[in-house]
C-alpha cells in the first residue's frame, strides 16, 4: 500500500507524463531499447527537463518542463476519490478508462472535461496469487525429520481469516484543480449509471474555498439564503459583541471589557 499511496501515485503519474512530453527532446524510447543507452535514463532525467532551454516553437518540451516544476512546489494532481469494486464483479471487471468518466458528465458551468484532464488509477492489490489464498499452497512438516508433507486448510487456523485476497480499486486524479468539482460529480455520477448509487466511502469535499467556507463555521449559510448571519440571531449577536469588543479595546469571551463595564447586547430588531 506504500507503493500505491495517492501521494506517491499522483507524483508518479506528473513524472510520466513529463517525460512523454520530452520524449522528442531526449529521445526517451529510444535510448529505452538499448542496454548502453538506457543507463543515462536515471533520475537525473528530471533535472535535465527541468533545466532544459526549449526551442519558442517547442510546446511539448514547455509543457514537460512546467510539470516538473509543478511536482518541486508541491503542485500535484489532485486526488478526487475513490471506490472498491464489487466482490462479486472481481473476476469479470474491466478497467475504467478516463473517456468512461468524461462520459458521464452533465452540465458544469462552462466546463468542458476531455480524458486529458484527469487521471484514472486501476488498482488492484492481491496476495500475490490473484484471488486465491498462497498459504493453500504451502506444505508442511510435522519435524526436521518428516518426509511427508500435509497442508493445513485455513478454518483449523482461524476463523478470523478472510475470504477474498484480491481487492480492485478506482481512483481518480484531475490534473487542473479547477476542474476539480466538475470531475467529482462526473465520477460519482459514473459510479450512479454503472451501480445504481455511489460506491465512495465519504463524499468529496468540495475544493472551492468560498463553497468550503460556506458549509462550515459559526455563520455557515444556510439553504436558500445569501447569508448565514440573516437566519441565525445568535451568530448576529456574537458577530456584533466580538466588534464591540475590538472597538473598546479588548474583552473576554463573556462579552466584558478589561476594566469596563460589560457589554449589552444590542436587541435584536
Amino acid at each position: 500500500r506504500v507503493y500505491t499511496h495517492k501521494v506517491a501515485k499522483a507524483i508518479e503519474y506528473m513524472i510520466v507524463d513529463a517525460m512523454v512530453e520530452a520524449n522528442d527532446a531526449f529521445e526517451i524510447v529510444k535510448k529505452a531499447q538499448s542496454p548502453k543507452s538506457f543507463l543515462e535514463l536515471d533520475d537525473s532525467i528530471l533535472k535535465r527537463i527541468e533545466y532544459a532551454n526549449p526551442e519558442d516553437d517547442d510546446s511539448r518540451l514547455r509543457k514537460a518542463k512546467s510539470v516538473v516544476e509543478r511536482i518541486r512546489r508541491r503542485k500535484l494532481y489532485k486526488y478526487v476519490n475513490e471506490y472498491c469494486v464489487p466482490t462479486e464483479q472481481l473476476k469479470n471487471w474491466k478497467k475504467v478508462k478516463a473517456e468512461d468518466i468524461t462520459a458521464c458528465q452533465k452540465g458544469d458551468g462552462g466546463v468542458d472535461l476531455r480524458p486529458d484532464d484527469i487521471v484514472v488509477q486501476n488498482m488492484k492489490i492481491d496476495w500475490s496469487m490473484k484471488d486465491k489464498n498462497p498459504v493453500d499452497h504451502v506444505f508442511f512438516y510435522q519435524d526436521a525429520r518428516s518426509d511427508t508433507k500435509f497442508s493445513i486448510p485455513k478454518e483449523k487456523v482461524s476463523t478470523l481469516l478472510p475470504n477474498v485476497f484480491q481487492e480492485r480499486r478506482v481512483r481518480v486524479f484531475v490534473k487542473d484543480e479547477a476542474n476539480f468539482d466538475a470531475v467529482s460529480r462526473a465520477f460519482e455520477a459514473y459510479q450512479e449509471r454503472h451501480f445504481g448509487s455511489s460506491r465512495q466511502v465519504a463524499a468529496t469535499p468540495p475544493r472551492s474555498k468560498a463553497k468550503r467556507h460556506a458549509l462550515s463555521g459559526p455563520f455557515a449559510l444556510k439553504k436558500g439564503t445569501s447569508s448565514g448571519l440573516r437566519t441565525d440571531p445568535e451568530a448576529r449577536k456574537k458577530l456584533r459583541l466580538t466588534s464591540r469588543e475590538i472597538t473598546l479595546g479588548g474583552g473576554n469571551a463573556n462579552g466584558k471589557a478589561k476594566g469596563k463595564k460589560p457589554l449589552t447586547p444590542v436587541p435584536e430588531k
